[in-house]
């Protein structure tokens, strides 16, 4: 069921992509443009989330299943 629903919210990502394609001014310049700095965005914030867990707990004590709520728990607050 959690590959189905990745699958699907994927293609609607997808979908929506080209639906945009259609209505953007210069498209062949805008959309690989939009894309890269999308692309970007998320990563910087993906490194950022990535440095502020590391901060909170070792590395080795950081839980595979629910990273978060765990090193917040570590730290005295709730989740």
């Amino acid at each position: 069921l959690r590959g189905a629903t990745s699958s699907f919210f994927g293609y609607i990502g997808f979908d929506e992509l080209c639906c945009l394609a259609g209505e953007a001014f210069d498209p062949q310049k805008n959309m690989p443009l939009s894309i890269v700095w999308t692309l970007g965005l998320v990563t910087l914030l993906y490194v950022a989330a990535s440095l502020a867990l590391t901060g909170m707990q070792p590395y080795q004590d950081i839980s595979g299943v629910s990273g978060f709520p765990v090193a917040f728990d570590s730290r005295g607050y709730d989740w």
